[in-house]
């Protein structure tokens, strides 16, 4: 067996000040999950040096009969995503995904991209 490295018995102490603690930042990640099972997450930032305030609003709603999954995303830009996807509907292991957004600020939508994937499972 080897020696351990003298690095990784510092690993803890050093990770609390380089990964998740910033300066001069204070964030904000609260999750919930409603009794009908709408999962919300909402994430804010702000930036003391910059004063520079950033939030993101969240909500994934699954529907497990339908293999679907409704993604929305909402930003202190005031660009709102959406994404739909539909898991094993076509056929076994294929994945669709509807993804577009829109900012209500300049009425610009994006156009609706589709990403496919499909895995095949071997017994």
């Amino acid at each position: 067996m080897a020696p351990p490295k003298f690095a990784d018995l510092n690993k803890q102490v050093s990770d609390i000040f380089n990964k998740g603690y910033y300066f001069n930042v204070f964030k904000l990640d609260v999750k919930t999950r409603t009794a009908n099972k709408v999962n919300f997450n909402v994430v804010g930032e702000h930036n003391t040096e910059t004063a520079r305030t950033a939030g993101s609003l969240e909500t994934k709603y699954v529907v497990p009969e339908y293999g679907l999954t409704f993604l929305e995303k909402w930003n202190t830009d005031n660009l709102l995503k959406c994404e739909i996807t539909a898991d094993d509907q076509l056929a076994q292991g294929f994945k669709l995904v509807f993804d577009g957004s829109f900012s209500p600020n300049t009425g610009k939508k994006q156009p609706i991209f589709v990403r496919r994937s499909c895995t095949t499972r071997h017994m």
